[in-house]
């Protein structure tokens, strides 16, 4: 799942240059839409699934579209306000949403572990290709271009708010239906935990130690935070804490591409 929204998050924010801090609320946005639409409706949990897709998908357009005429630190504080707004306005919504205490789904719905773990490694192979993709296509080198320098790419002819409103929506598609499927597989949500800003900074950090706006990055990212924990944790808490912040410090100041910067590098001067 981490690796899924690494990718997700890094085909918006790593490749334009926005740092987005809404995951946590998109993620939320997904969850809760997916067991509201299961819960109050009745319908397949698939179907439930791009329900709840195609309301996150509104919602980032209709966020992007606004959000998006900012920069910078800007951009940054908005992004973290939208996630705020998000747990506030579901908690306030308690007879639609269980407010603070979650909403559950029937135990009829939940499926056996395999199957989640087939639903999320696809997951992660659709957004690795999506990712692969958009990076080889015009839209991804407009991305970059609109990151290295959005006057200029706006000079050339690159229609720079349709490219991120778009790129925006397509991350919060891939993380909204993310979301969705951990509603599912948890069975319960806790509006606490689901739009906690850890999740953001976490999926953050993957991409600064893989390599933001690398095609691996995002991977090895999240794929290192996610075995050193559960292994560092074992021999000492917050062992894993220390590690992993004294890491990201090193790769920022002496490898900002990450280790997939790294090991480009070391490829080309073979």
């Amino acid at each position: 799942m981490y690796c899924a929204l690494a990718i997700s998050w890094d085909v918006f924010s790593g490749l334009t240059g926005y740092v987005n801090f809404a995951l946590s609320g998109l993620f939320g946005a997904g969850g809760y839409a997916f067991a509201i639409f299961l819960k109050k409706t009745g319908m397949n949990p698939f179907l439930a699934l791009l329900f709840a897709v195609f309301f996150v998908g509104i919602v980032c357009l209709g966020i992007g579209s606004i959000t998006l005429r900012l920069a910078g630190v800007y951009f940054v504080v908005t992004t973290f306000a939208i996630t705020v707004l998000f747990e506030s306005l579901v908690i306030a919504a308690r007879d639609l949403t269980g407010g603070s205490t979650g909403i559950s789904i029937m135990e009829w719905y939940i499926l056996d572990k395999s199957i989640y773990y087939y639903h999320f490694l696809g997951v992660l192979l659709f957004t690795a290709l999506l990712s692969y993709h958009i990076r080889r296509s015009k839209f991804g080198l407009g991305l970059v271009a609109i990151r290295e320098n959005e006057l200029a790419a706006q000079t050339f002819g690159v229609n720079v708010t349709l490219y991120k409103v778009m790129a925006f929506t397509i991350s919060g598609l891939l993380i909204g239906y993310i979301g969705g499927l951990n509603a599912w597989y948890v069975c319960h949500l806790d509006p606490e935990k689901v739009f906690s800003v850890t999740l953001t900074t976490y999926t953050i950090a993957s991409c600064v130690l893989g390599g933001i706006g690398t095609f691996a990055g995002p991977i090895i990212g999240a794929s290192v935070l996610t075995l050193s924990t559960q292994l560092l944790v074992t021999i000492m808490p917050y062992l894993d804490l220390l590690v992993q912040g004294s890491l990201l410090v090193f790769l920022i100041a002496f490898a900002p591409r990450g280790v997939a910067g790294i090991v480009e590098r070391y490829y080309k001067e073979r």
